[in-house]
C-alpha cells in the first residue's frame, strides 16, 4: 500500500468536450498525479475522441479505460476504491465540473494537513454564489461544516472512505440509522425523504452512488466541509449526454463560482453553520418541508400556465 499523499481523479463518460476543458484547467496544477477513469458503453467501446486524448495533448496523464460498463451507480465508487489502494487521499471531479486550480490547491493543502476524523469529505459546493457583496461579508472564502454531502467536486481520504459502501442492507437500514445521534435529531419529514431514497438505492444500487454517501454520513454521525461561497460550476445542465443534469440549471445555481483559494474555517457558530446548512436542505439535499412546499407551488403554477 502506497504512502503517496494524494491523486486527482477525473471521471469521464461520453462528453469529450467537457473532459478536455477540465483537463486543460487541471494541467496547471504542478506536481499532481492525475488519473482519468472513463466508462465504456454497453458494448465495451470508448468514445474515439476520448481514446485519442491519451496520445496527444494529455499523454502525461494516467488513463484508465473500463472494459465493462459500470454505469452511474458503480463507476465512481469503483474508481475511488482503486485510487485509494495507492494514495492516502483523492480529489474527485466529474467531467462536467469546472473548478479553479486555486480551489483544488486549497483542498490539497487541507488533505496534507489531515482532515478531522469524523469528516467524510471536503466539497466545493455551496448554495451561495460568489459576489462582491457576499465576499465583503465573509472576507476570504472559508470552509464550513455541514451534514450534507455534495458530489460536484469533492475529496476524501482512505480512512474516511472506509465508512462508505455502495451497497446498503435494506433489512437493517432503519435499525442502523436509529443508532445515530445525528439521525435522531432529524425531523420526521426529513427522515421520510431520506428513507425513501435509501430504500431505492438499497434495492437498486446501480441507480446512483451519492445517496449512499449521505447514508454513511447519517449512520456514522459524520459531516462534510464545504466552502461558504460556491467554488464549482456544473456545466452539464441542459445536455443530452447528462444523466442527472439534462434539464435546465435550477435558479439557485445561477451566479458565479468563486475562483479564489479557500482559506481558514468558519467559526463554529450556530448563526453561520446553522443558516448555511438550512440552505443546503433547500438545494441539492432538498429534505426540508419548506423545499417540498416550494416545489409543490411551482408545479401548480406550471400546470395553470399550460
Amino acid at each position: 500500500m502506497s504512502t503517496d499523499v494524494y491523486a486527482i481523479l477525473v471521471i469521464g463518460y461520453s462528453r469529450h468536450d467537457f473532459l478536455e476543458q477540465l483537463l486543460n484547467d487541471l494541467d496547471y496544477i504542478e506536481n499532481s498525479r492525475i488519473f482519468v477513469s472513463v466508462d465504456c458503453d454497453a458494448n465495451g467501446k470508448i468514445m474515439p475522441e476520448i481514446w485519442q486524448m491519451q496520445f496527444h495533448s494529455f499523454s502525461k496523464i494516467n488513463w484508465i479505460f473500463q472494459e465493462k460498463k459500470l454505469g452511474i451507480g458503480f463507476h465512481i465508487p469503483h474508481a475511488v476504491n482503486e485510487i485509494l489502494k495507492d494514495f492516502q487521499s483523492v480529489v474527485v471531479l466529474e467531467d462536467d465540473c469546472r473548478v479553479a486550480k486555486e480551489v483544488v490547491i486549497s483542498t490539497i493543502e487541507f488533505l496534507a494537513r489531515g482532515i478531522p476524523s469524523n469528516c467524510l469529505s471536503i466539497g466545493f459546493m455551496s448554495a451561495l454564489p460568489s459576489s462582491r457583496f457576499l465576499e465583503h461579508i465573509v472576507g476570504t472564502n472559508k470552509w464550513r461544516i455541514t451534514e450534507y454531502f455534495s458530489p460536484w467536486g469533492w475529496a476524501t481520504t482512505r480512512e474516511a472512505w472506509q465508512k462508505y459502501s455502495n451497497v446498503i442492507e435494506n433489512g437493517n437500514l432503519e435499525v442502523e440509522l436509529e443508532k445515530s445521534p445525528t439521525w435522531k435529531k432529524k425531523n420526521s419529514f426529513s427522515k421520510k425523504v431520506w428513507l425513501r431514497r435509501f430504500k431505492v438505492v438499497a434495492d437498486l444500487p446501480e441507480f446512483t452512488w451519492d445517496y449512499q454517501m449521505q447514508y454513511a454520513t447519517f449512520k456514522h454521525s459524520g459531516y462534510h466541509l464545504m466552502p461558504f461561497l460556491r467554488s464549482v460550476d456544473n456545466i452539464g445542465f441542459n445536455s443530452k449526454t447528462a444523466t442527472n443534469t439534462s434539464e435546465r440549471k435550477p435558479k439557485w445555481l445561477q451566479g458565479n463560482a468563486s475562483k479564489k483559494k479557500i482559506v481558514g474555517q468558519v467559526p463554529k457558530s450556530k448563526i453561520y453553520n446553522g443558516a448555511l446548512q438550512w440552505l443546503d436542505q433547500l438545494t441539492w439535499a432538498g429534505d426540508s418541508l419548506f423545499a417540498f412546499a416550494l416545489r409543490r407551488i411551482r408545479l401548480i403554477l406550471l400546470e395553470k400556465s399550460k
